[in-house]
């Protein structure tokens, strides 16, 4: 996991698509999880099923495409594209395959990550300077700044009420992580120790926040009760798990980690006390399989 902060570390997206490969089969499967992988070269979005089978690529072309997020009908994924060093959001329609672009701006823009209800997207960008928090609607008009600080503020997720936003700054030194409304108001700061924490996940039912630290020199996912108390390291490995996501029953944990060499994806169920067992690796092979996300539980018709 990359500790250093330059804007280019959360990286790597596009201006222009060049194809969709195919359209999404199994549109209605309540297990899938999409994630990005160079495994043809460069990162490209694919789609797979929980056990790690039925791999299906959606995107071949000459950029850097990453960052998955369905949307809350499981309809569409947007995501970020990277080419000729700037980035900006695209999002697909897993059906008809259509592509549409959501931000055109010379900045950066990336980690769209969709609201609750499917009607806004959030996502980082640093045309005012530095990475700030921005919301938009899901068709990309009315952006708004929710953040404004000389800090870098990055890795947002929405609260399953859509009210609040989970986030990662600087802006008390180390990466901690915050919550806000979903207006950028009542800021509140959830860790603090002297290490990073990253990427904030609420479970589907609000009662726990998982999220990545760097303390004992490693990186673990832990889980915390929404005010921060709780804090909780449930993998345990001298490897790296970072990129965590929850499953649509909160149920189970997806995450991506180094302990066997390869940045590759991992499941994992949890106990009723939080603690993780049945881990099992769902892709392999010596490229990097990244940000795993997985669908909601909502139907498409």
């Amino acid at each position: 996991m990359q500790k250093k902060i330059a804007f280019g570390f959360i990286i790597v997206c596009s201006m222009v698509f060049m194809g969709i490969r195919g359209f999404m089969k199994d549109r209605n499967s309540d297990d899938l999880i999409a994630f990005n992988s160079d495994r043809s070269g460069n990162d490209e979005i694919y789609v797979m099923d929980m056990h790690g089978n039925n791999i299906q690529q959606l995107t071949k072309n000459s950029s850097v495409d990453y960052c998955p997020s369905w949307s809350n009908d499981g309809k569409w994924l947007a995501y970020t594209c990277y080419k000729d060093d700037n980035c900006d959001i695209y999002k697909i329609d897993l059906k008809s395959a259509q592509i549409t672009r959501l931000t055109h701006h010379a900045a950066k823009d990336i980690e769209p990550v969709w609201s609750p209800d499917g009607s806004k997207i959030a996502f980082v960008s640093d045309r005012d300077g530095n990475p700030e928090i921005y919301v938009m609607n899901a068709d990309g008009t009315g952006k708004v700044r929710l953040t404004d600080n000389k800090a870098v503020d990055v890795f947002m997720h929405w609260s399953p009420d859509g009210l609040s936003l989970a986030f990662c700054s600087n802006r008390d030194g180390n990466f901690e992580i915050y919550v806000m409304d979903s207006d950028g108001n009542f800021i509140k700061r959830w860790t603090k120790n002297q290490s990073n924490d990253w990427t904030p996940k609420w479970s589907p039912d609000g009662s726990k926040i998982m999220f990545v630290a760097e303390r004992d020199n490693d990186a673990e996912i832990y889980i915390m009760s929404p005010d921060g108390s709780g804090q909780k390291n449930v993998t345990r490995h001298p490897g790296k798990d970072f990129e965590q996501d929850w499953s649509p029953d909160g149920s189970m944990i997806v995450f991506v980690s180094n302990r066997n060499g390869n940045q590759n994806i991992y499941t994992a169920h949890f106990s009723e006390d939080y603690e993780i067992k049945d881990i099992k690796q769902v892709t392999s092979g010596s490229f990097s399989d990244r940000h795993p996300a997985w669908k909601p539980k909502a139907k498409i018709n």
